[in-house]
């Protein structure tokens, strides 16, 4: 997740993996200024790897199903989010009563110079 610094939630993107009634899926969400956009696609496996990449207001998010697999491009797009921005891992359950484990192997920074190194 990446949010702004400020720590107010009011503005941040998210990529995650996840479970609804009745799939797996990678979910993405921006919200800006309290209003969020959100979408997901169909995930053939409880595994995978997650990107967010950022060059100026644009930003990537993009996943792969293993360490070996090609980056696919879930969502790219222009944000209006200031130069500096909270980024760590995140979790959400979107119920009463949490049934969810997740496990990270790593977290990974590092910079990009044009954003068609996000989906490399």
């Amino acid at each position: 997740m990446l949010r702004n610094a400020d720590g107010n939630g009011k503005n941040l993107m998210a990529l995650f993996f996840g479970h609804d009634d009745n799939s797996l899926s990678v979910e993405w969400s921006h919200t800006i200024n309290s209003t969020t956009d959100f979408g997901a696609e169909l995930w053939p496996t409880a595994e995978g790897d997650l990107r967010i990449c950022r060059v100026g207001d644009w930003f990537g998010m993009a996943y792969r199903t293993d360490a070996q697999g090609e980056w696919t491009l879930l969502k790219g797009e222009s944000r209006p989010l200031p130069a500096t921005l909270q980024a760590g891992a995140a979790g959400h359950v979107n119920q009463e009563t949490a049934d969810m484990r997740g496990t990270l192997e790593s977290i990974d920074f590092a910079p990009i110079s044009d954003a068609g190194q996000c989906d490399d």
